[in-house]
């Protein structure tokens, strides 16, 4: 990550809030901050005509908008409020075969990167893709192409820090 914002552009007051991945994703797209109660992406009156950066972009000429992940896009009803707000193609854990998976959550960020440099190869430009990794999330269960940071593995939370340093390794292979 380190290597991408020294040479690209880094945003350094953008942030996405959110105590769960559903609100996250409402932050990221459509700037709508995480709060209290249930989330809006899980609600019938916030599956259509929301503004997102889909629905944004597309009048001014962005062809496609992807979300590629490598679990369940029907969890917390990610893909039906992406597809209602502009998202039109998807790539989900049935994309992936069962040797990709890193935990019971799916696909781990290796195999998905790999499926997300297809995916985004076919698109035409300009277009937008939100790319969703899980191997960070808890249990921390490692995948079975993570390779132990030495660096880590004396800390209390080596787990969680070789999967950060495994996602970051992930992230640097696609770029």
């Amino acid at each position: 990550f380190d290597s991408l914002a020294a040479n690209g552009i880094l945003f350094e007051q953008f942030y996405a809030s959110g105590i769960r991945s559903n609100r996250g994703i409402l932050s990221a797209m459509a700037s709508f901050p995480g709060y209290r109660g249930g989330s809006l992406m899980k609600k019938i009156s916030g599956l259509t005509e929301f503004p997102t950066v889909a629905t944004l972009l597309k009048p001014e000429g962005w062809q496609s908008a992807s979300f590629i992940y490598g679990g369940d896009q029907t969890f917390d009803n990610m893909k039906s409020f992406l597809r209602n707000n502009g998202f039109d193609s998807f790539t989900g854990v049935e994309d992936f075969q069962k040797s990709d998976y890193g935990s019971h959550w799916g696909a781990s960020d290796r195999a998905m990167f790999r499926r997300a440099a297809t995916e985004l190869s076919k698109m035409k430009e300009p277009f937008i893709s939100l790319i969703f990794t899980l191997s960070t999330h808890e249990q921390f269960t490692y995948p079975g192409d993570l390779v132990e940071n030495p660096k880590v593995n004396e800390s209390p939370r080596r787990n969680f820090y070789n999967l950060m340093s495994y996602s970051d390794e992930a992230l640097g292979s696609f770029f």
